[in-house]
């Protein structure tokens, strides 16, 4: 599932319920939603939330998300939580107060500069000079103002009026359209108030769920948003970049799930993911062959060694693989399943490689003693090493194998594949250190 694509959900049910229970569920009402066949590939794994509540992850192959939710919904009529949603217009373009509009005419004005034209002469002769009183007349300190009109004839002036300036021609002397300030006032944001009571009671939604339910409905109505953000203290949310019709249209989305059943979580990872995850998986084999032969090179001198140690690993991986590959026919036998390759299984090959490269180095080394100073490796020196570990080969082997048939058998859904490719590679990989490695070894040192 992990490889291929999928969706999953992670819910909590109002009813204590065994992971045996719920795949039964599951599985009974697959044939109910429409387009789902009985080859439709989940797995159920229980999950501990941040609040330390218990919840369900169910993980399948379904490409379609609310199909998924349908399906659950069958199968569990009753016991899954219902959501109401709630969503208010707290403040929007058009009802913003007028004196937000005013303020932003405000900032914007001060940018504009007018300067006062120069008067003209005849206007300046015609001005009543001012009248001065007799205690402005005995106090000649104080000069009389620039703009009190020209000086008397045949006196000079104290204080010489200064040019006016001229209005710069860089500056263009505008005035703002009428209703530009509003209407960005009114494309700039609108927020909304969510509220959210899961059976009855208000449940608190995080900034970052906030801007998740914006976006899914988004992505359903097909609108374009500049920017979301959203505030947890207040259960609001500000929406950048829509008119009154947009949000009109986004929160009749929003309120799409109200009465809905109420998933914690869902998520959908399409051939894209899967594809990288297959990539990133097979860099983890490949890379570690090659640190097993340079290490293994190091350590007994000579590269036979870490070759052969290879070959049985390669080969302890193709027969795990088979044999998952063999589990579709075999489905129903001993608990087997139609298992998959996901990221459980690669994770059970790579433990499969370090239990046999285990095995197969004990061995080794007591090839190295028993070789000694001698620059040749006999069957009959093969021989000597592999009865000398056999007993303590067998013995790590059946301790090994009973821990993971345990899991495989009573371990639960969650690491089903994971057991079952353990306990197929843990017996491939005891017979692998005897009949594989060891006669690849002497094949590789045999001489012409």
């Amino acid at each position: 599932i992990d490889l291929s694509g999928g969706t999953s959900a992670i819910f909590q049910l109002n009813e204590s319920m065994e992971a045996q229970e719920v795949e039964t569920a599951i599985e009974s009402k697959i044939d109910s939603v429409e387009g789902l066949t009985e080859a439709v590939q989940y797995t159920v794994t229980s999950v501990d939330l941040t609040d330390g509540r218990s919840a369900w992850r169910v993980n399948t192959d379904i490409v379609d998300q609310s199909k998924l939710q349908l399906l659950l919904a069958n199968a569990f009529p009753g016991k899954l939580p219902v959501q109401s949603i709630s969503v208010t217009k707290v403040a929007g373009a058009a009802e913003a107060p007028e004196d937000d509009a005013s303020s932003a005419v405000e900032r914007v004005m001060p940018q504009f500069v007018a300067y006062q034209e120069e008067a003209p002469e005849d206007a300046a002769t015609e001005e009543k000079p001012e009248v001065v009183s007799e205690e402005e007349s005995e106090n000649p300190a104080e000069p009389a103002p620039a703009n009190e009109g020209p000086a008397a004839p045949g006196e000079e002036a104290t204080v010489p009026v200064p040019p006016l300036p001229e209005p710069s021609p860089e500056i263009p002397i505008e005035e703002p359209a009428e209703g530009t300030s509003e209407d960005i006032v009114e494309l700039q944001s609108v927020t909304l108030q969510v509220e959210q009571r899961i059976d009855g009671e208000d449940s608190e939604l995080s900034a970052s769920v906030l801007e998740g339910m914006i976006d899914a409905a988004q992505t359903e109505t097909g609108l374009e948003i500049g920017k979301v953000e959203g505030n947890s203290a207040d259960q609001q949310v500000t929406i950048y970049g829509l008119d009154d019709s947009q949000v009109d249209i986004l929160i009749a989305e929003l309120i799409k799930t109200d009465g809905s059943p109420h998933f914690e979580e869902t998520q959908k990872f399409g051939a894209t993911i899967a594809g990288d995850m297959t990539k990133l998986g097979t860099y983890a084999i490949v890379f570690s062959f090659i640190g097993i032969i340079t290490y293994i090179w190091l350590r007994f001198q000579h590269v036979s060694f870490g070759i052969a140690a290879v070959v049985a690993l390669v080969h302890d991986v193709l027969v795990t693989l088979a044999a998952i590959a063999i589990s579709k026919y075999l489905a129903g036998f001993l608990m087997i399943e139609d298992f998959k390759i996901s990221l459980p299984v690669i994770a059970a090959f790579l433990t499969i490689i370090g239990y046999s490269l285990n095995d197969t180095i004990v061995v080794f080394d007591r090839v190295r003693e028993v070789r000694g100073k001698n620059r040749e490796i006999t069957a009959d020196m093969l021989n000597r090493s592999v009865n000398s570990t056999l007993s303590r080969t067998l013995l790590t082997s059946l301790t090994t194998l009973f821990v993971v048939a345990t899991l495989y058998f009573i371990g639960g859904s969650g690491i089903h594949s994971f057991a079952f490719a353990l306990v197929i590679g843990v017996v491939v990989g005891t017979y692998s250190s005897i009949f594989v490695a060891s006669p690849t070894l002497l094949l590789l040192n045999k001489k012409k």
